[in-house]
């Protein structure tokens, strides 16, 4: 009984460590969004990569309204649906993925939600920088589809395969 009980106080230590390192990232993650606040800066030429993530950006740029990407496997307010990430083309060539929103499922994948651009005059957007959606555990995972078709299904892509559906090289960060 003894050994019992010394085992389950070095467990519940073990937990409370852990628990408190995922306090502590969480933290910082809150500290680097909240460093971000500041009023945005157009990137101009510099590299996006070169930002930290979270960091306030004004961009301007033409939609590319003809190849979009549903994240699927996103809810909102308990909801199915889909993220609708949109390439941005930028000055010197360079593409910036957008985040547009969330859009509800339809009720069957045959009928994708409308998600076209009425107006593709080119834009001003200011948003912040981030990551694309990873999953937990990996699971689901699908990448874009090969053929033709578009918008593209994908369920937590890299961007390396987002690249490659595009047949064009992606900034590092979304918008």
């Amino acid at each position: 009984m003894t050994l019992l009980t010394i085992a389950l106080c070095v467990l519940f230590v073990r937990l409370g460590e852990w628990q408190w390192h995922r306090g502590v990232h969480a933290q910082a993650e809150w500290d680097a969004f909240v460093r971000g606040a500041d009023a945005p800066i157009a990137p101009g030429a510099q590299p996006l990569a070169t930002l930290p993530r979270f960091k306030r950006i004004r961009v301007t740029g033409d939609w590319d309204a003809a190849q979009q990407f549903l994240l699927d496997n996103r809810s909102h307010a308990g909801l199915p649906g889909y993220e609708v990430l949109t390439p941005l083309r930028l000055a010197g060539d360079r593409v910036l993925l957008v985040d547009r929103g969330w859009v509800p499922f339809t009720g069957s994948r045959a009928h994708l939600p409308d998600i076209a651009l009425r107006d593709l005059m080119p834009v001003s957007l200011t948003g912040r920088l981030d990551n694309l959606p990873v999953g937990g555990l990996a699971l689901g995972h699908a990448a874009p589809a090969a053929d033709g078709s578009w918008p593209k299904v994908t369920s937590f892509p890299t961007l390396a395969e987002l690249a490659t559906s595009l047949r064009h090289p992606v900034e590092s960060w979304m918008l």
